[in-house]
């Protein structure tokens, strides 16, 4: 039985998690201790079930506090991922998803950090 298994149980069960144990959840998932058959299993009870907003708070509190936190100067953006998911649209190759407006030929100019 894995650290995780009291979790998944309770979410499983169709009882929603306390705060305190969703918390323990997560940080369980993000620490890498929770098996991927593990995690597919609580996230899919949780989504049958809905969640609750006291279990999206302990998650999002969770998420926060595992963060890395990144020290930058106060001018630059974080584009990275919105910016890789355009490009890969062809949003900053003058493409645009509006029927009614034209593609633009020049492409947008992007700076990527990190």
């Amino acid at each position: 039985m894995s650290a995780f298994t009291p979790y998944l149980k309770i979410a499983t069960s169709g009882q929603p998690l306390s705060a305190d144990e969703m918390s323990g959840a997560m940080d369980l998932l993000l620490s890498g201790s929770a098996s991927d058959i593990e995690i597919a299993g609580f996230l899919s009870a949780l989504r049958a079930r809905g969640e609750t907003v006291e279990e999206i708070t302990a998650a999002a509190r969770s998420l926060r506090h595992n963060a890395l936190r990144v020290e930058a100067p106060d001018d630059v953006v974080d584009t990275c991922t919105q910016a890789w998911l355009r490009l890969r649209k062809g949003w900053f190759l003058g493409h645009t998803d509006d029927p009614d407006e034209e593609d633009s030929q020049e492409p947008q100019r992007i700076t990527l950090y990190g």
